[in-house]
């Protein structure tokens, strides 16, 4: 996150050590249910394999001195996109690191679940090899983490079959996929499975916040959000402020609070004579939703107004890291943190990462690419390798100004002879023109067909580089690389991040 005069007053801490340093200061006068939070996380894990360092990190949470740094993201289908898992180890790196630096403390890495997320469109689908891999719920509805992860299994083994290299670290992973997608799992409890074998190992506590104790802590929020509408009135005099400078990324509504039961998850909304449940005949009076709230707190649902200030309250948070979507609407609620009193954490902007696997560090090489050039528009890499390869311009702008030249001279000549002359000298130009930017088309067309391999070279490299027109992280997957690196493969990333530093990386895999 820029630190500008202008944003100032949307954040706390600076995203350096020195702001976290004054986070933990700050975050040490605010208490948490750390009982029930262990109780959570204990009942959570009570069937799952667990690394000593996952032990110790639950037990370690009852102490005062420990705290949490924390990622949060929904629960994608075999974790999406590869920004998830960078989220995750850059939390890990950075409660490894300030561990060491603060010894009288404990950081523990989270990962927050987004459980309660309904975009079965986009946490349905992961990607491998420009295909898409697709799961439409099998005709649930509501929150995909409470969804069964039925017929998960039939895409999965559509998937192993072009999944590749066949090697151990493979065969291991396929079997832990299968493992946790069952039928009888939850999506919720499917992910945390196998988040916790990916990260499991380095400390990683996986919490799915949609429990009845954790939203008990959470009551009197949604109860003043609901019936006093202040959430709203402080988002949207922020946003206002902040959209001078930068678009609002979240929207507030007058109720930021969903119904949530079986496979119902929809907004409510205050009318006349009480309050409705959309798309749904449910209806209660203010006593009534009241009374619903203290029997059944699980049955309410932050949308993202509220959803970072229920989980700063049941988290001894210090830092909070996301993408760039998540830091800026983050920025649009420090005013809500500040009405209910609860601690507003360091903002913290993810690792972007490029992996750079040893064929594509050799493409690069023999195309003579450097890091900043392969991130170029694939045309002009191919025209810059042209015009160097050909040793001539690739255009006919040299042509064209003779001719620009030549069609002036006449054009004054028939001006002084006859002025509507003119007339006709200016479109014959323009013909010309037209008919030399085709011709510059043609001859490039020529030169590739000439030079085919090297554009065919050109043109891998930039699906490496740009999966399917979108950057890596924003396409491709873990389980695409895990086959031929296994998990050094992320112990490889988490050493490499830099936790204060926001610039992309570019990692390689094969030095």
């Amino acid at each position: 996150m820029a630190q500008e005069d202008v944003l100032k007053n949307f954040y706390d801490y600076t995203p350096d050590e020195t702001g976290f340093e004054k986070a933990l200061e700050e975050r040490k006068k605010n208490n948490t249910d750390r009982e029930v939070l262990v109780s959570v996380l204990e009942k959570q894990y009570a069937t799952l394999d667990k690394s000593e360092k996952v032990k110790a990190n639950i037990k370690a949470l009852l102490d005062q001195n420990t705290f949490t740094i924390c990622t949060a993201h929904q629960p994608n289908l075999l974790t999406g996109y590869l920004y998830f898992t960078y989220k995750i180890l850059h939390a890990i790196k950075l409660a490894d690191d300030m561990s060491l630096k603060y010894p009288h403390h404990k950081f523990v890495p989270v990962y927050y679940m987004g459980s309660e997320d309904n975009d079965l469109d986009e946490l349905g689908v992961f990607y491998h090899e420009g295909r898409a891999y697709r799961w439409e719920g099998n005709g649930q509805t509501g929150a995909v983490g409470r969804m069964y992860a039925e017929n998960v299994e039939q895409i999965l083994n559509d998937f192993f079959q072009n999944w590749g290299p066949l090697t151990k670290d493979r065969e291991e992973l396929k079997k832990t996929l299968l493992q946790c997608y069952k039928t009888t799992h939850t999506i919720a409890e499917a992910t945390t499975q196998f988040v916790n074998h990916l990260f499991g190992k380095f400390g990683l506590l996986v919490l799915n916040p949609d429990e009845a104790a954790l939203k008990r802590q959470f009551k009197t929020v949604m109860a003043q959000d609901i019936f006093s509408g202040k959430s709203d009135e402080l988002s949207k005099a922020t946003s206002a402020a902040l959209s001078e400078h930068y678009k609002a990324q979240a929207y507030s509504r007058p109720i930021n609070l969903f119904y949530l039961k079986d496979q119902l998850r929809e907004r409510i909304e205050r009318n006349n004579d009480g309050f409705s449940v959309m798309n749904t005949t449910l209806f209660f009076t203010e006593k009534e939703l009241s009374e619903e709230m203290d029997k059944h707190p699980e049955n309410f649902s932050p949308n993202v107004i509220l959803r970072g200030l229920y989980q700063e309250t049941i988290l001894p948070n210090v830092a909070f890291i996301g993408g760039g979507a998540e830091v800026a609407y983050w920025l649009q609620l420090k005013k809500i943190f500040e009405h209910y009193h609860v601690f507003y954490p360091q903002i913290l902007l993810r690792q972007s990462v490029q992996l750079v696997d040893n064929s594509t560090s050799k493409l690069m090489h023999d195309l003579s690419l450097s890091e900043t050039d392969i991130f170029q528009e694939k045309e002009k890499l191919q025209t810059l390798f042209l015009n160097r390869t050909e040793n001539k311009t690739l255009n006919l702008t040299e042509e064209k100004l003779a001719f620009e030249k030549s069609i002036s001279a006449a054009r004054n000549r028939l001006k002084a002879i006859d002025p509507t002359l003119e007339k006709s000298a200016e479109a014959i130009l323009k013909r010309v023109d037209s008919a030399m930017k085709r011709l510059e088309e043609k001859m490039m067309r020529s030169l590739k067909r000439k030079n085919h391999i090297q554009m065919q070279r050109f043109e891998k490299l930039h699906e490496r580089v740009y999966p399917n027109r979108h950057l890596q992280e924003r396409q491709l997957n873990i389980c695409s690389f895990y086959p031929q690196y296994g998990t050094e493969l992320l112990e490889h990333i988490r050493f490499n991040i830099r936790p204060l530093d926001v610039e992309f990386m570019i990692l390689y895999l094969d030095q």
